[in-house]
């Protein structure tokens, strides 16, 4: 058998070991204890041989462990790709959750809208309609898209902010269409829910103030509605000083204290004008609505039969050409449109058929 051992120096070392620390050691050892100076050229000779074996041994080692390294190289390499992909689909992941949960709290909020209204609209032959129509937005998912603005937003906007509408306290209108819609439908359900108090509720500040900020405009225009005629300079004043102004006047009124002047009573056939415009309604309504009209004083005109008319409209009270059986529309939305002219046309058209 070829023998493993050489010679090195003084010392005999295994080259199968010769790369081992122990070895290594020793050699090192041995190479700093050596005195060139007392070798003989035949000494230096004879451990020439074991010297190449040595180089030999430790170039094949180096080399072999420059592959390791190289290996281990590239394995990071493709550890840290892998670990990449893994991360960004993690990333996804983590995106794709926090979406659902989006998604999740924004159809909560929808629901809460949804029951809201439903609320609201306790009692109205538009209720079923509209909660279908709010209902079928959540089932098709339609308010996870882009939302653009409604075509009658402007208007609904410019009304609301004629009774007192804000944004917020620096009414600087937010960035983002959905909060802006949001925020007016927010007002507009509060509206809505004070214009149809009571009239003992309407004077409660307590909790019109409670219902907030687009309560206290509806509560003014309930108010508007008993009074049978508009608060003098309300666009002039704030949403509260003109309910504070309302509940004064309404009151008095209660009291038998008011100032407010009768008129003579016009010849206009305005109880067939009511019946026209909103079919077969409750008698309050109906006696409140022509006693009102009756009381415009002379001359009457078509515009001042449509102001006066204005001060009715409601979510439980509107036009009934308004079509509710078609395409199907937001039912807080009536009144503002009611309000801002939007219906001005057909209204003044069927007014027009009863001024002598």
């Amino acid at each position: 058998m070829e023998s493993t051992e050489i010679q090195l120096f003084s010392d005999t070392f295994d080259v199968n070991q010769l790369t081992s620390q122990e070895t290594r050691e020793n050699l090192y050892l041995s190479i700093n204890q050596l005195d060139e100076t007392k070798l003989s050229e035949i000494e230096i000779r004879q451990n020439f041989t074991g010297i190449k074996v040595a180089l030999g041994v430790f170039i094949q080692k180096f080399a072999e462990l420059e592959g390791e390294v190289t290996s281990i190289k590239l394995q990071q390499v493709a550890y840290e790709a892998k670990m990449e992909r893994l991360f960004m689909k993690g990333q996804m992941e983590v995106k794709e959750l926090k979406q659902e949960l989006t998604q999740m709290r924004a159809a909560e909020r929808q629901l809460e809208k949804v029951v809201t209204v439903a609320k609201l609209l306790k009692g109205n032959d538009y209720a079923p309609l509209a909660v279908k129509s709010m209902m079928r937005g959540i089932t098709n998912g339609d308010f996870f898209a882009d939302i653009s603005a409604p075509e009658d937003f402007l208007e609904r906007i410019s009304w609301a902010q004629e009774n007192g509408f804000r944004w917020n306290k620096n009414n600087r209108a937010p960035s983002k269409t959905k909060k802006q819609i949001e925020i007016l439908e927010a007002w507009e359900m509060e509206f809505n829910k004070a214009r149809g108090l009571s009239q003992e509720e309407l004077t409660d500040r307590n909790l019109v103030m409670s219902m907030g900020k687009g309560a206290v405009a509806g509560a003014v225009m309930g108010i508007e509605a008993i009074l049978g005629f508009q608060i003098e300079n309300k666009n002039s004043l704030t949403a509260y000083n003109a309910y504070q102004k309302a509940v004064k006047l309404l009151t008095e009124k209660l009291t038998n204290q008011t100032n407010i002047i009768e008129v003579v009573t016009t010849t206009t056939n305005f109880s067939q004008l009511v019946f026209d415009l909103f079919g077969h309604i409750n008698e309050e309504s109906y006696k409140r609505v022509v006693s009102g009209l009756n009381n415009i004083p002379s001359p009457v005109s078509a515009d001042s039969i449509l102001n006066q008319l204005k001060i009715y409209f409601s979510i439980d009270l509107f036009p009934r050409f308004i079509n509710t059986d078609g395409e199907l529309t937001n039912p807080l939305t009536i009144v503002p449109k009611l309000h801002s002219g939007y219906y001005d046309p057909q209204l003044i058209e069927i007014i027009n058929r009863y001024i002598d």
